[in-house]
């Protein structure tokens, strides 16, 4: 049994003190982390460096400006995508050893693959090479035929690794008049592609209806890798390419984990964390302008209510004040009515009249008439 610590119960040991000016050692602060949110951060594969990942580009003759498109873009991403890595499909046979060239070797060290196969449709899942003239089910690829190779039990190296197969056909001129017996018309999608009943395959198909439009989804996809690879995984990405009335890709993904095509970030920095993250200073300064704002405003108001609050005062003084001169003078007046006329007074009183004769006009005032008064002679 282990005996509780007396020391820590004794009553005789006062307990310690802290107090503003106590100095804390280094040693008794514990540091305070603060991880992200788990619902923040996605599960995505990691691959922290680009390098390490794998592009393989299979063209036909007519895709030689898609494949400038891709090699810049991957390249932008940090992805190693070399001369050696890009293909013309000539024909069946060569495509299909170069894929099991591809799949033989160890890829221990790399942490994806993505192939990208760029041709011309035979039918719904096959697609056919440049060199092949009269086109059968025999000489012509099957979408089945690209992954299968890179299965877990085909490939061990790239097992739990992310592998993403992209898919663009677009009709040849040529067979607009090829028998429409040659080409099915309607094949159901577990027949055309045979989902992989494995996970950690990503397959993406695009059929371009128009033949004058064959780069532009493979320009918006490259736009997308550039402006949104490290906010959306690839299935937004591809998601976000629809144009018009094209048709939208169709995406099938045994996917355990979100694939994003720039390397991960640590803290979870996707979606609109990523916005966050990288427009932090930008709404950092919009609020601090804002609360300089708002400060500037709360001060002329308690200057505005100042000023008010004065301006009563000094109104209610001049009333105060106003009111009790006024009887003031009006008893002085009274008195000075009341009162004797003293000499001053009487002065004042007539250079007031006089003043106030000055003024008036000589002709209406009446002339005085003077009575002399005659005295008696006296008789001596």
């Amino acid at each position: 049994m282990i005996e509780p610590d007396v020391r820590a119960f004794s009553s005789t040991e006062k307990p310690r003190k802290y107090s503003a000016a106590y100095n804390f050692d280094q040693d008794d602060i514990e540091e305070i982390k603060v991880p992200p949110s788990t619902e923040l951060i996605p599960d995505e594969y990691e691959h922290e460096d680009n390098t390490k990942g794998l592009v393989f580009i299979f063209h036909s003759s007519r895709d030689e400006v898609n494949v400038e498109l891709l090699t810049t873009a991957f390249s932008d991403q940090g992805y190693n995508v070399p001369l050696e890595n890009i293909y013309r499909m000539s024909t069946k046979e060569f495509v299909m050893n170069t894929i099991k060239k591809i799949a033989e070797k160890n890829h221990t060290d790399e942490t994806c693959l993505i192939v990208v196969f760029l041709g011309n449709v035979f039918q719904e899942d096959r697609i056919l090479p440049d060199d092949e003239k009269a086109p059968n089910i025999n000489n012509t690829i099957s979408i089945k035929d690209v992954w299968t190779p890179f299965t877990s039990d085909n490939c061990p190296s790239l097992k739990y690794k992310p592998k993403v197969f992209i898919f663009q056909t677009c009709k040849k001129p040529e067979l607009t008049s090829v028998d429409s017996r040659m080409v099915t018309h309607s094949v159901s999608i577990d027949k055309a592609y045979d989902i992989p009943a494995e996970a950690d395959i990503l397959i993406i198909y695009k059929k371009v209806e128009d033949v004058n439009a064959r780069h532009e989804f493979i320009e918006q996809l490259c736009n997308n890798f550039h402006y949104e690879g490290r906010k959306d995984d690839i299935v937004g990405l591809v998601t976000h390419t629809e144009h018009g009335n094209e048709r939208r890709p169709l995406i099938i993904s045994t996917l355990t984990r979100k694939f994003y095509i720039r390397p991960s970030e640590k803290l979870g920095h996707r979606g609109h964390g990523y916005d966050l993250h990288v427009n932090h200073d930008i709404v950092f300064d919009v609020l601090q302008d804002l609360q300089e704002k708002i400060t500037t405003i709360q001060e002329q108001q308690q200057k505005f209510k100042k000023r008010i609050e004065q301006r009563r005062k000094l109104l209610s003084d001049n009333a105060s004040t106003s009111a009790s001169p006024s009887h003031v003078t009006s008893d002085n007046a009274a008195s000075k009515v009341k009162s004797p006329s003293t000499g001053t007074n009487n002065s004042r009183q007539v250079s007031i009249t006089s003043s106030n004769v000055s003024t008036v006009d000589s002709k209406k005032i009446p002339k005085k008439v003077t009575t002399v008064q005659i005295r008696p002679t006296w008789r001596y």
